[in-house]
């Protein structure tokens, strides 16, 4: 099963042949009542789950941080790639392994991004 994750704000409107379709919060009730989904715009009840957790810090775990599977071939996964497209998620690798390792080399790289950002703002970097 393909895994995904958002870049940024999961909440977007992704634009389909037959209609906008928009991603947001849902309470589902339950043990994993907390979810993300999917639905045209004007039919709320006809909504696809893309993931469910069992409260909001693990939701936007899965949705911005470790990523979460989505069943192969099903709406959830076409509603995804159009996310990929338009450049609010990636596809991250099936295999545990690659997939951790991968999530670690981006974090890494974020935090010696900003690292510099700060030494270049508060004037901790010379220049020669």
């Amino acid at each position: 099963m393909p895994w995904f994750r958002f870049l940024d704000d999961a909440r977007v409107t992704l634009p389909f042949r037959n209609g906008k379709c928009a991603l947001n919060f849902a309470n589902l009730g339950g043990d994993e009542g907390w979810g993300w989904v999917a639905y045209r715009e004007g039919e709320y009840n006809a909504r696809i789950v893309l993931v469910r957790a069992g409260n909001v810090a693990g939701l936007n775990d899965a949705l911005r941080i470790h990523g979460f599977e989505v069943p192969a071939g099903g709406p959830a996964e076409k509603i995804m790639r159009a996310a990929v497209k338009c450049g609010h998620a990636e596809e991250l690798p099936e295999e545990k392994r690659w997939r951790e390792e991968l999530l670690r080399a981006r974090a890494l790289a974020t935090r010696r991004q900003s690292a510099s950002v700060d030494d270049v703002r508060f004037g901790k970097r010379q220049r020669h």
